[in-house]
């Protein structure tokens, strides 16, 4: 069984991520429900929800941390890509793993940076995603609204990182 205490303990001891912490409190709660209702024989779960994630923030507000943190208690098989220097032949690499032992456990894909897919890269993924083949986390220091395949940015919920203020250090000094 997966650890969800875990993930959520070691996120409530972040220092900061506020509506991050309440949002992932959620997602996880909606993954619990979503096990809870395949062992009772119901797969079709569409309109309750998506567990892909897009996290937007500027750079060391926690994004890729989250994200890390998520993939090791998960279970899942994690491949990083970095969108800068992937290719279409990364994700064609990622996707060849569906129905092998390897991953058997599920398939989670950090995409660093979505931003610098174009629209063929992204689309290449949406069939995967809808399918829940593969589990998409997501960064971006741009908006992505602007940035993110429409049909991926409607299955996924996206967090915005904000830098950490003063008043949520001072607890962790004391």
């Amino acid at each position: 069984e997966k650890d969800i205490d875990a993930i959520l303990e070691e996120l409530d001891s972040m220092i900061g991520l506020a509506s991050v912490k309440a949002a992932v409190h959620k997602i996880v709660s909606r993954a619990q429900y979503y096990e809870y209702m395949r062992k009772q024989g119901i797969d079709n779960l569409r309109g309750f929800g998506s567990l892909h994630m897009l996290f937007k923030g500027n750079a060391g507000t926690g994004k890729t941390t989250v994200a890390r943190m998520i993939a090791e208690k998960s279970g899942m098989r994690l491949h990083k890509l970095n969108c800068t220097t992937a290719s279409t032949a990364d994700i064609k690499e990622v996707v060849a793993e569906i129905g092998t032992v390897a991953g058997l456990e599920g398939i989670l894909l950090y995409l660093d940076e979505i931003q610098y897919f174009n629209k063929k890269q992204q689309q290449i993924l949406l069939e995967y995603i809808e399918s829940g083949a593969i589990t998409l986390i997501a960064s971006t220091t741009e908006n992505p609204y602007f940035y993110v395949y429409n049909a991926i940015l409607s299955r996924s919920t996206v967090f915005e990182f904000k830098q950490v203020e003063p008043e949520d250090i001072i607890p962790a000094v004391l």
